[in-house]
């Protein structure tokens, strides 16, 4: 192959891989809590991305109502499994990503318009491998919005490893709710 073969196609690779992968593992997630969390990412201004839905061998109708929105948009892709636990499904989801940025998103949260372009922003003015930002929580009837933090931390991976050994609440809580946070793909998270 010629240099500027390869070069060219190094060039349509990189223009077909995606700017965003999140990960969505889904077990037992009532009905307008999946549906609901699915079209919040699809709504997002940044078209470029992919959608990894994870059913983790959940028994009610999550399998197929992941199948039909992966049949009507061709960002979506499903990965049936065993049930092992969130753990391993984000891991499963880990392992499909091809995006230049990762993020995850619980079945029963939505994510907030423009929420990627702000974090890709972030990322990209402070060159932090790992953006964290403020989330609310919302009672089960999804119409009572309890603010838990509005503050964005910017961070290099050795302060996350810092952040996470020091309990500190505030990143703590977001690490182990990584929906709202975005980083650069790398290690897989500890099943257990």
């Amino acid at each position: 192959m010629r240099q500027e073969e390869a070069a060219d196609l190094g060039s349509v690779q990189m223009k077909d891989r995606p700017l965003v992968s999140v990960v969505i593992p889904v077990y037992r997630t009532p009905e307008f809590f999946l549906k609901s969390c699915i079209e919040s990412v699809l709504a997002q201004k940044i078209g470029n991305f992919e959608v990894i839905l994870v059913d983790d061998g959940s028994p009610d109708m999550c399998g197929s109502i992941c199948d039909s929105y992966a049949a009507a948009d061709e960002r979506i892709q499903v990965i049936h499994q065993k049930n092992a636990g969130v753990s391993r499904a984000r891991n499963a989801g880990l392992d499909k990503a091809r995006g230049k940025y990762l993020t995850f998103l619980d079945a029963d949260d939505l994510l907030a318009e423009h929420a990627w372009e702000k974090a890709i922003a972030a990322i990209e003015r402070e060159q932090a491998d790992v953006v964290i930002f403020g989330w609310n929580d919302f009672s089960e009837n999804g119409k009572t919005p309890h603010r838990i933090t509005q503050e964005t931390l910017l961070l290099k991976t050795e302060e996350v490893i810092t952040q996470i050994a020091s309990d500190n609440f505030c990143v703590a809580g977001a690490i182990r709710g990584i929906n709202c946070g975005m980083r650069i793909k790398s290690a897989p998270y500890m099943a257990g």
